[in-house]
Order: structure tokens, then sequence, then C-alpha cells
């Protein structure tokens, strides 16, 4: 896709590709790139995601990088999985980033978060959870 917006000087252009690879039952697998073109601010983003349902456990995970005209490449990592055992259900997210804005991004993890909720099923249709960050 190709997107056009604004008018003179201050026009944006937007370019957007993605795939979704063919992976087999139960799994996904995505991958993605967008350019912005802004004068003196182009931004590049590309990233993946990955899913896996098997039985009771299931994993989705997305992986990005991004870099805007004048800044160091930052990236960004979610890893969310999800265990069904019956009587109870965990499910949780793990989030961190860089945003691009240090000599050494391993040691300058700037984002971090961490997301854990024990749930209870109810019924069918709902459950009760506990929420821990």
């Amino acid at each position: 896709m190709i997107q056009r917006s604004g008018s003179g000087s201050g026009d944006v252009w937007k370019t957007y590709v993605g795939y979704d690879v063919p992976a087999g039952e139960g799994i996904s697998l995505s991958i993605n790139a967008e350019y912005t073109g802004q004068m003196g601010a182009d931004e590049i983003q590309a990233g993946a995601a990955f899913g896996i349902e098997q039985g009771a456990m299931a994993l989705n995970a997305s992986a990005g990088v991004f870099q805007t005209m004048g800044s160091d490449l930052g990236f960004a990592v979610l890893v969310e999985p999800f265990f069904d055992m019956g009587s109870m259900n965990v499910l949780a997210s793990i989030f961190f980033q860089d945003k691009g804005t240090s000599a050494n991004p391993a040691a300058d993890i700037e984002d971090l978060y961490v997301y854990v909720e024990p749930g209870f099923p109810i019924d069918d249709i709902s459950s009760f959870g506990v929420t821990l960050e």
C-alpha cells in the first residue's frame, strides 16, 4: 500500500508491505515493513509476529525494529504465553524496548513491562483473574 497525505512541502508518504507466511495448522507467522517519508523526519519500521496454539498452551510473540532519521536503531519485543490447566489458566505479557537513543542498546533497555494474570473459570464464557505487575 502506498499512501500520500498533505500538500506542498508538508507531504507525507507511507509505504507498507506485509506478508502472511503459510505455516501450518495452529501456527501463524507474518512479516511487515513500513516507510514513512516526511521532510526531515523519515522513519523505517520492520517487524514479525508469530503465534502457535497447541492444546492447552498458546504463545504469541512480536518483534520489531524502528529508526527515525538522525537516531540509532530501536527495537521492541512482546511475548505472550497462555496456559490452560482446566481449573486455572495463566496469561502473561513480557514487553521490552529500546528507543534507539543509546550507543549500547543491550545495556539500556528503556521500557520493561511484565504482567501475569492467573485466572479461574466461572463458567464457559467468564472467569475471574488477579493481575500481577
